[in-house]
C-alpha cells in the first residue's frame, strides 16, 4: 500500500535513528485536533514535534517522517519507535471511526513488517503508557480490542 508523503519541517524530527537502527515499538497517539491542523503544525519549524504517520477520521493517510529518521512524538521513545497520530479528540469516542482504525491498521501491518515488529500491547502502546511522558493519549476511548484484531487480520 502507498501511503503519500509530505515531509514535517526538517526542524521537527532529527535524520536517522541514532543508535538505534531500527524501530521496535509503534506508539498510538490522538491529534486532539484536525488532520489538516496537524499537517500543517508538523511543517511549521516552531512546533519542534511530529509522528511518522497521520490517519484521519475518514480513513485518509499521510506519511510525514520516514521511518528511517526519528519523529519527536514520545520523548524517550523516539529513537525506537513509530508514532501514528490520530485525527480526533481523547473524550469523543466517536472520533475513532471504523474508517480510521482500517487505515491505521494497515498502517501498522506495513510498518510491523517491514521491521519485524510483532503486532501485539507490548509492541503497540499508547503515548500515555510511555515512561516518562505526560500525555493521556489515546486515552480511555480506544477501541484496543477491536484495534489490535484489525491490525492482525
Amino acid at each position: 500500500m502507498a501511503i503519500p508523503f509530505e515531509s514535517a519541517n526538517g526542524q521537527n524530527y532529527r535524520k536517522g535513528r541514532g543508535t538505534t537502527k531500527k524501530p521496535s515499538l509503534i506508539i498510538i497517539h490522538v491529534m486532539q485536533g484536525t488532520f489538516d491542523g496537524t499537517r500543517s503544525w508538523f511543517k511549521n519549524s516552531k512546533a519542534k514535534v511530529s509522528a511518522h504517520y497521520l490517519v484521519s477520521k475518514k480513513g485518509d493517510l499521510l506519511q510525514m517522517v520516514a521511518d528511517s529518521d526519528t519523529a519527536w512524538h514520545c520523548r524517550n521513545a523516539n529513537q525506537k519507535s513509530i508514532g501514528i497520530e490520530h485525527e480526533g479528540y481523547v473524550e469523543n469516542a466517536s472520533d475513532f471511526t471504523d474508517e480510521m482504525l482500517k487505515a491505521s491498521a494497515q498502517v501498522v501491518k506495513q510498518v510491523a513488517k517491514a521491521h519485524g515488529i510483532p503486532i501485539d500491547r507490548s509492541h503497540l502502546k499508547g503515548h500515555n503508557e510511555m515512561p516518562g511522558n505526560d500525555h493521556f493519549d489515546p486515552g480511555q476511548h480506544w477501541p484496543w480490542d477491536k484495534y489490535i484484531a484489525l491490525c492482525k487480520s
